[in-house]
């Protein structure tokens, strides 16, 4: 699979590139470093031989970018052995194959000349066969598991050579020294982070990789040494046994006993020969990351902060770069009299939050230096105010002093922004991100999760120990799988349009892989142009979003953009097309409403763990619902795979995801009347996550929730099988529809077959019913076109057609709604659940199936609410957004312009609430 790059930033890049192999050259050669053949050395794991493998330099640290001399044992020149991939004709030179490994816990690392690689006795020089593109100035990134294979071929008279024991020649052989020059030695990819550690070796050996990410959420178990593997075999310490026919393992971090921090996995490969080799790695859970604010359990209230120098400023660099990076926003230009650290000032002077956020630029430069981020930070964090940078990447030397200005509690690090955009942006965008086109969903996903956004992790993780992403999808489930740590997606923007949804699958995806920590990014004034900036709608829709976040459990909350200055100006309606200033009326009323929230969280009462959710949507397997449906949308930004075969476009699956959207977070339509409504959505049956269902999710990811809905696409899994049954068993209610059992990858979720079904159709461990094929409807509210249903059978049919009652001891299921007589909805208790099968053949969401899948749902959710709820009129109940606590209940009236009311209803009473707009109550249980 191909594998994104991520290149130094420009400047060091050039260098990197023309000018130091040149000083390389001129300067390193002076002063070579000589490793010695047998050097002490600390290895992560213990070297397992094989036949012809022999260690040249044992795992050595080394210093980056200088010259290195590794002596070889002469015989290798002078009796080379012929790899098995080299020419074996007669007059062909042998091939002597010498295999590197450099390991850095987060770095890659390169050769920044090719060239300068050779072989040498002292006398003669041999060069490598190409190992890369010779001539581009670097070998471009080596990953710190990858081997890096150098081939000489060696002349064959210098093979096998018979020189008398006496002999001149031979005198010359002992002053000779044969060794491996690598004359611009190995450079870090990245900023270097700790020691760098070379290997070199001839042969195959046992070369076993081991890691898990700094949340320990995945586990990776592979060799990459050895090439005649049969099969592979993986046992954990804790129980867990795994078989594959490569030697490659990926695997939740078990949950270990209390007081234990560590476990055992055992790899044994069964070779082509038929012999076993086994190593054991011990894996040990890194402490979670922790930012000061989740351990103090404060709420945080965020403004950004964007590049200003004062117009008059002379031109000099720094108002030079200032200047690049506003003509880069595609936005008006705003007249600057101030320095980007003057509103700084203020902020600290009256503050509108207690969080700061800086984009690139800032907070400095000032009138005497360039650079006042560390000043700034250090005064932030005397006022008890945090700072975080976005879209930046220092040098760990810099974040490191970041976050000792910061007092080593007030500085959150970096935010990565958008580097999942490409999820929801054109082709250019998944081009210049390397996304390939995928054999099937699997492939896809593969490729965002342990490629894309895993690689970027380890990049910023160079400079960083955590990073936040703001991501304008709803899929933070596959972000924090990843490797992200923290997830605020970028609300009220595209697919985190419906801030219920997209924040109820962001606090899923967090309670899945912890920490149980997420928060909002709050595009308010770039992503509502269509609501002008002189209305109260506009400013009531912030207010309302702000509480909602705080209701669903956020612990921060950041505004984007406004109260600096407005930069969407030209895309605002009845702007003028201008943007406005920091002392014009927008930007006041942008802080007033921070000011407000940020009362508000200061006086409230502290608030108790995260909301009760008994109800949780169904995120399948392999699904790239990103939040919104766009019909015609390419599934997983693939888009070339799009071109060729439709079914990789939105349709009925995806159709199907906005139908449970719809149903669990209803928009309030006429909340901000006259102006669209496409942000708040009511919670008619309480607090619902959005949760990701996989091979990896494990029964306590799933405990909390008493009722579970598929909608959207899944591509089902004996493990997701195995799971689905366990859930049911104990206790919980399933609904789903025929085609989340198929197995399939393909985006086929009509022309699909018996055999396709998890088990061949054969649903008895979960349902005592057989599918057996497919029957078409008739009847006339499913419309004109055919529409098909599936046929099923009981396990103990009768020929005559009539069915036991009890069938060898399984209760039959019951038929919840027929259709032409046929079978549409049923129903089969199991253990303490009970499982609901609509037996449509096409995804529910499909315009015939709808109302049928709909109605069901909702009746089902009815009964989820519990002893504490929120009622309203069948009107208003989308206008309220509420949620259970474990001392009280809030309740948000969600519409801008009108009062709402409703009743609270607790265990001993019921609480009738009038509530004004865009206003928040909490009430005590």
């Amino acid at each position: 699979m191909k594998r994104p790059t991520f290149p130094s930033s420009p400047s060091r890049f050039r260098f990197s590139r023309f000018l130091l192999p040149l000083f390389s050259r001129i300067l390193l050669g002076l002063f070579p470093l000589i490793l010695p053949a047998v050097p002490a050395f600390s290895e992560a794991f213990p070297t397992v031989c094989v036949p012809g493998f022999r260690v040249l330099l044992p795992s050595t640290e080394i210093r980056l970018a200088e010259r290195l001399e590794i002596p070889l044992p002469e015989e290798l020149l002078f009796a080379a052995p012929v790899s098995e991939t080299a020419d074996s004709t007669e007059t062909a030179a042998p091939v002597l194959e010498l295999r590197l490994e450099v390991r850095n816990e987060q770095c890659g690392w390169t050769i920044l000349d090719p060239r300068s690689v050779y072989l040498t006795d002292g006398t003669q020089t041999f060069f490598p066969e190409p190992f890369c593109e010779m001539e581009k100035g670097n070998c471009g990134r080596i990953a710190s598991d990858e081997e890096l294979i150098l081939r000489f071929r060696i002349p064959k008279e210098l093979q096998n050579t018979k020189v008398p024991e006496n002999s001149a020649k031979n005198a010359v052989r002992e002053k000779s020294v044969c060794c491996l020059v690598l004359a611009t030695g190995i450079t870090s990819w990245e900023t270097p982070a700790g020691p760098f550690f070379l290997e070199v070796w001839t042969g195959e050996k046992m070369r076993v990789q081991a890691e898990t990410d700094a949340c320990a959420r995945i586990c990776r178990v592979s060799e990459k040494g050895l090439s005649n593997v049969r099969k592979a075999f993986l046992e954990l310490s804790t129980g867990e046994k795994m078989e594959s026919e490569t030697a490659q393992f990926r695997f939740r971090f078990p949950l270990l006993p209390d007081g234990e921090k560590s476990f055992d996995a055992r790899l044994t490969l069964e070779l082509l020969d038929g012999t076993l080799r086994t190593q054991t790695v011990t894996f040990t859970a890194p402490p979670l990351p922790q930012c000061a604010p989740m351990e103090h359990g404060e709420i945080l209230v965020g403004t950004c902060f964007y590049p200003a120098i004062p117009d008059e400023t002379a031109d000099t660099p720094e108002k030079k770069a200032v200047e690049r990076t506003l003509t880069s926003w595609d936005a008006p230009k705003v007249p600057n009299s101030r320095y980007c650290h003057e509103f700084v000032d203020d902020f600290l002077a009256d503050p509108w939050g207690n969080l700061a956020v800086f984009w690139p630029q800032t907070p400095g430069p000032s009138a005497d230096s360039p650079d006042v981020s560390e000043e700034y930070t250090r005064k932030l964090a005397d006022a008890g105010i945090y700072s975080m940078s976005i879209y930046q990447h220092v040098p760990r030397e810099k974040a490191r002093r970041l976050a000792e200005a910061g007092k080593d509690r007030f500085f959150l690090q970096n935010n990565i922004g958008e580097y999942a955009g490409y999820l929801y942006q054109g082709i250019e965008s998944a081009r210049a991100c390397g996304v390939p086109k995928a054999q099937d969903l699997k492939d896809a996903r593969a490729f965002f999760v342990d490629d894309y956004i895993r690689r970027g992790v380890h990049r910023y993780e160079t400079s960083y120990p955590y990073i936040f992403s703001t991501s304008g999808s709803s899929l933070a489930n596959y972000e924090l799988e990843g490797g992200i740590h923290f997830i605020c997606s970028e609300l009220y923007a595209i697919g985190a349009q419906n801030l219920a949804w997209a924040s109820s699958e962001m606090r899923a995806a967090a309670r899945k892989w912890k920490p149980e920590y997420w928060g909002g990014w709050l595009a308010h004034e770039w992503q509502t142009g269509e609501i002008p900036y002189q209305t109260e709608q506009k400013f009531r829709l912030l207010r309302a979003g702000l509480l909602q976040q705080y209701l669903l459990g956020s612990s921060l909350m950041i505004l984007e953009s406004g109260s600096q200055t407005t930069q969407a100006g030209r895309y605002t309606a009845d702007s003028g097309n201008r943007n406005f200033g920091y002392e014009e009326d927008p930007p006041r009323r942008y802080r007033k409403e921070m000011r407000r929230f940020l009362d508000f969280v200061r006086s409230a009462p502290k608030r108790k763990g995260t909301p009760e959710t008994r109800i949780a949507a169904v995120m399948g397997n392999c699904d790239a619902y990103m939040g919104l449906y766009l019909p015609g949308m390419p599934v997983w930004a693939q888009h070339e795979k799009a071109e060729e075969d439709p079914r990789w476009r939105y349709g009925d699956a995806q159709k199907s995801s906005k139908l449970l959207q719809d149903l669990f977070f209803p928009l309030a339509l006429d909340a901000l009347a006259p102006y669209t409504n496409r942000w708040l959505a009511g919670s008619p049956y309480g607090q619902t996550d959005v949760v990701g269902i996989d091979d990896l999710t494990r029964i306590k990811d799933l405990e909390r929730y008493e009722l579970l809905v598929y909608g959207g696409w899944n591509s089902m899994t004996p493990k997701i099988w195995e799971l689905l049954q366990k859930y049911v068993r104990q206790g919980g209610t399933l609904i789903l529809a025929v085609p989340h059992l198929s197995t399939r990858a393909d985006c086929e979720g009509k022309e699909y077959s018996v055999q396709d079904l998890i088990c061949g159709g054969d649903l008895e461990g979960l349902l005592n019913i057989r599918i057996v094929g497919k029957l078409q409807i008739d009847a006339p509210d499913f419309g004109p076109a055919p529409e098909y249903a599936a046929e099923i059978r009981f396990p103990e049919d009768k020929p005559d057609g009539e069915q036991d009652e009890e069938l060898n001891g399984k209760k039959k299921p019951e038929i919840l709604q027929t259709v032409s007589g046929k079978p549409l909805w049923i129903r089969q208790t199991h253990g303490k659940g009970a499982v609901l099968l609509f037996l449509g053949w096409e995804y529910p969401g499909k315009d015939a199936f709808a109302p049928h899948y709909v109605k069901r749902i909702r009746k089902e959710a009815e009964r989820m609410k519990g002893e504490i709820f929120v009622d309203a009129a069948p009107e208003d109940r989308s206008c309220f957004s509420w949620a259970v606590y474990e001392d009280c209940v809030y309740v948000l009236n969600l519409h801008c312009l009108e009062a709402r009311e409703c009743t609270v209803h607790l265990k001993d009473r019921t609480v009738p609430v009038r509530l004004e707009p865009a206003e928040m109550r909490r009430i005590e249980r």
